[in-house]
Parts: structure tokens; sequence; C-alpha cells
């Protein structure tokens, strides 16, 4: 697992070694208490173009080539535009942010149950390998915190769901004491699509933190439904 590195203050923004050693990246996962507010004025990110997403739980993604507009339904953003920040919302699902360190192409994906299904990250290294002529060789992704397998209950259809996409169902648990309910390994599912797709272990960081028992994240699982999300980014800055 990669080690975690926190940023000091307030704002609690873990980021993973190898991808803040890169001095043309800025990225992280923000923790409960980051705020938007902070990315718009704080003197690391306010010069950023900043694109946020009308989250759906699909397998949309959007190539950014411009200037910010209306906020795109999707689950997930590829750009090799700099001074752009790409942010996605998190309560439980999982963020992971791409980084081609050759090409100089960023990503930021969405991964809910329904998105893990409709394989969202694999659907978004192709798209950076087709427009932006990515190789899985020089390809990081980093997975930020999310509801772990054990706290991650789901029932029947999400278990049919993926078994009718044909996604690996060793990735279930089945639940002892419940009937026609399962555990899922969000972070594992993920891993083992872009294992498949040509992405090696050594490049997929991990921060292994779960956002339900840590109090130190959002939940929507813990703390019912509410509109608050955890913002993760990332961003070019040449």
């Amino acid at each position: 697992m990669e080690r975690m590195m926190c940023l000091n203050g307030p704002e609690k923004i873990i980021q993973v070694p190898q991808l803040k050693k890169r001095p043309f990246i800025v990225h992280g996962f923000g923790t409960r208490y980051l705020k938007k507010e902070f990315l718009n004025t704080s003197p690391v990110y306010k010069k950023f173009n900043k694109f946020y997403l009308d989250q759906k739980h699909s397998n949309i993604i959007h190539c950014i080539d411009g200037k910010a507009h209306e906020e795109l339904k999707g689950d997930g953003m590829i750009t090799d535009m700099p001074d752009t920040l790409l942010v996605i919302k998190t309560a439980d699902c999982l963020p992971v942010l791409l980084a081609d360190t050759d090409s100089k192409v960023i990503g930021a994906v969405h991964c809910g149950w329904r998105g893990s299904g409709l394989r969202i990250l694999q659907k978004a290294l192709i798209v950076m390998k087709e427009k932006y002529s990515c190789q899985p060789s020089s390809l990081i992704a980093a997975m930020g915190p999310c509801i772990c397998s054990k706290c991650y209950e789901v029932g029947e259809d999400v278990y049919h769901f993926f078994k009718e996409m044909n996604i690996p169902l060793c990735v279930f648990k089945k639940h002892t004491d419940r009937r026609k309910k399962y555990f899922l390994d969000l972070r594992k599912t993920n891993q083992l699509q872009l294992q498949e797709i040509g992405l090696g272990k050594n490049k997929i960081l991990n921060v292994g933190k779960c956002t339900c028992s840590d109090e130190m994240f959002l939940s929507y699982r813990r703390d019912g439904k509410n509109n608050a999300r955890m913002l993760s980014f990332i961003g070019l800055s040449f």
C-alpha cells in the first residue's frame, strides 16, 4: 500500500508521494475538512480553471479542452490542458486520479458500484490511449479513500449486475447473517480492472482509508442522506 502524506492545516488534503514529486502535477484527496472555497482562494489552487461534474453513476467520460462552462453530466474527466483542475465529489464511492507522467495527461474518475460495474476506469484509460496516445507504462492510478469491504453491504441487484457485466465476482463476500446480502470490495474490483487493461500493480497507488469507519471522512452510509461531499482533484501546472 502506498504511504500517505497529509498537508498541514485544517484542509487535511491527502497526497501520494509518486504524484507529489512530479512538479507539473497538483493533486489531493480531500477529507471532510476540505471546502470548495479553499480551492478558490488558496494561492496554490486559485489560478486553476476548475471543472466539476454533475455525477450520474455512469461511465460517461469528458475530455476537457477549453474553459469552464456549465456543469457536465458524467463521472470522469480527462485533459492535457495546463492550469486546469479536475474535481470530483465522493462520500463513500471511490475517487481515482490518473496521470500519464510522460505525455502530461491527467484524469479524475468517480467510481461507485454502478460505474465500477460499467467499467468506467477501463473506459477512461481507453480514452486516454485513443485521444492522447497514453500508454500503460507511463500511467499512474491513485485510489483515494472509499468505503471498505467490511462496511459496504449491497443487495443481490448489485451482485447480479456485476455478473451480467462479466465483472469478477471474487470482489463479493456473502453476508453471514443476512440473506441475499453481500459485502463488496469497491477498491479491489477497480484495481483488478486496471490490471486487466494493462496497468501494473506498482502503478496502482492506494491510500487505503475507509470513509465509513474513519470520521475524518464523510460517509453516505454512516451519516445518512445529505448533500455533503468530499472533493478530490488533480491538475496540470507547467
